[in-house]
């Protein structure tokens, strides 16, 4: 396929990280491709890591607090 994970994302997968220090900003998931599952970390726009609480997690961390917790 030619293209991009931008330009084609139904056949791209997101990979996550459970490090706080490699967290990449919050990327909607697709469906089911690249909830977040527990431990995983994110990069808000608050500057803070934030790390899920739950897993197959599709909120931000604005929209669900109690799914998130501060690193």
């Amino acid at each position: 396929y030619e293209g991009r994970p931008s330009t084609l994302r139904a056949l791209w997968g997101l990979a996550h990280t459970k490090n706080p220090d490699k967290a990449k900003p919050f990327v909607a998931p697709l469906g089911t491709s690249g909830m977040y599952m527990k431990d995983e970390c994110v990069l808000w726009t608050d500057g803070k890591v934030y790390k899920s609480l739950i897993d197959n997690n599709v909120y931000t961390p604005e929209a669900y607090p109690a799914g998130w917790k501060v690193v």
